[in-house]
């Protein structure tokens, strides 16, 4: 799913772009590339893949029963997780978790960047006790 593009060469002007499967260590150096960017301090990956001992994954291993993923880490002083079991490889998930951190600081950009030209919050959603029988589609 989250697979990695390597430009080739296929003639004297032309290349193209080949997908290939993402590696757990592929995904482990993007998901660090943007918890680094978000600013995020004591990391640590949750995985189901054996690890050599300096802590990165050992290759050519088999998928696990469970290839699913989790992130913790501290963030402006306050404990955070993210998970990922949606994809069947380790790799995939890992890159869902970068990609969900991307989007993260994606949007704190945004927010950051129109703070002051007239984007407002949105009022709070009524609570269950609020809202009803009404129905939100034909506001009735």
């Amino acid at each position: 799913m989250f697979g990695k593009g390597e430009a080739r060469q296929t003639g004297i002007n032309t290349t193209q772009t080949v997908r290939r499967s993402l590696t757990v260590a592929d995904a482990r150096n993007r998901l660090d590339l943007e918890l680094q960017r978000l600013g995020a301090r004591d990391v640590l990956l949750s995985t189901n893949v054996q690890v050599r001992l300096d802590g990165l994954p050992r290759s050519g291993q088999n998928e696990p029963a469970d290839p699913g993923a989790a992130v913790y880490f501290t963030l402006k002083g306050k404990p955070r997780c993210l998970a990922c079991d949606r994809w069947s490889r380790v790799a995939d998930n890992i890159a869902a978790i970068a990609a969900h951190v991307y989007a993260i600081r994606a949007v704190d950009r945004l927010l950051r960047r129109h703070s002051g030209s007239g984007v407002r919050r949105l009022p709070a959603a009524p609570s269950r006790a609020d809202a009803g029988s009404r129905s939100l589609v034909d506001g009735a």
